[in-house]
């Protein structure tokens, strides 16, 4: 089992938050655990998370976040994000 130190992660990797980390690393377990007759490198009976994170650590795993345009507009507060 790894222990890491969350914060220290997101700084490390220029991530905006330990919820984006969680999610990066989920989706990447999810991936893993969905390639049913895969190999994965190292102990076989290491779990599908600890593989995702230790990626992570190593730096094997990269993630990009899409940016979103900011507009105002009248009657919608500022801290609401509105997509077009």
């Amino acid at each position: 089992m790894i222990f890491s130190d969350l914060e220290e992660l997101c700084e490390k990797f220029d991530i905006e938050s330990k919820y984006v980390l969680t999610v990066i690393v989920s989706q990447r377990a999810r991936f893993l655990s969905e390639q049913k007759g895969r190999y994965v490198a190292g102990d076989s009976s290491e779990k599908y998370i600890s593989t995702a994170l230790q990626e992570l650590v190593d730096g094997k795993l990269r993630h990009s976040c899409p940016a979103v345009e900011r507009k105002a507009v009248p009657g919608v507060p500022e801290h609401v994000v509105v997509e077009e």
